[in-house]
């Protein structure tokens, strides 16, 4: 993304610019993003999104234990090979202590397939029941692999509804060594950047900075992660 110039978005109702699973973007110096023209009512978007994808999933019906690395599959080992990186999740709530903290799952790397039996490069870091939950496992095919090198970007700002969520600057869903690295970004009131189940990914030297609002009446997060992030690198960022 380059010329030295702005590119102006100005219909908040065309949605996200979606970006391709291994494709990098990179900003020029002095070349802006500029949404400002979405406004600061209607429904709130990402403006960047990359997002990629899992394969069919198959079921685990026997209880797993922290270190185990043999998973068991009902059906559907064809669907992975040596050196994929895989997701393993349950609907067991991670504590019983607060059920809004979300439910268990962790990234895994395959290291070898025999049948429905999968063998795993390392143990599992937590411990899954399988009587009365639903264990998967489901293939990344298709992961967010791709990198935003010094963006610029400049949102619309606070929505001018109060207790309303605004709009979500670069949003990373299920990726593999995904990053954010350097730029600014401004005006993105929700969220800066927002990895979601990424793993081995991270970003550095980012500046995000978002409306102060007294009112405290809606969620601000510059700099957020969710669902099971991984081996993840936050590194000299900076939110104003």
């Amino acid at each position: 993304i380059g010329g030295s110039r702005t590119y102006r978005f100005l219909d908040r109702t065309k949605g996200s610019l979606i970006v391709p699973t291994t494709a990098t973007l990179i900003w020029e110096d002095n070349t802006l993003c500029d949404f400002t023209g979405w406004g600061t009512s209607g429904s709130p978007h990402y403006m960047f999104h990359q997002e990629g994808s899992f394969g069919t999933s198959s079921s685990i019906i026997v209880d797993l234990a922290v270190d185990d690395r043999t998973l068991a599959l009902v059906s559907g080992g064809s669907n992975f090979t040596r050196g994929m990186r895989a997701f393993l999740s349950s609907d067991e709530y991670y504590t019983s202590e607060d059920d809004t903290l979300g439910t268990k799952g962790e990234w895994v790397y395959i290291g070898g397939v025999s049948g429905n039996t999968i063998t795993l490069s390392s143990g599992l870091m937590d411990s899954y029941t399988a009587s009365g939950n639903t264990i998967t496992l489901r293939p990344g095919t298709d992961l967010a692999r791709g990198k935003f090198i010094n963006p610029h970007i400049l949102g619309p700002g606070a929505f001018a509804a109060a207790a309303t969520n605004g709009d979500r600057g670069i949003v990373i869903e299920n990726g593999a060594n995904a990053w954010v690295e350097g730029g600014k970004i401004w005006g993105c009131d929700m969220m800066g950047v927002y990895h979601i189940s990424c793993v081995d990914s991270g970003r550095r030297d980012v500046l995000v900075g978002i409306d102060d609002l007294p009112a405290r009446d809606r969620i601000q997060y510059p700099l957020a992660i969710g669902n099971a992030c991984q081996n993840f690198l936050e590194e000299n960022c900076t939110t104003v």
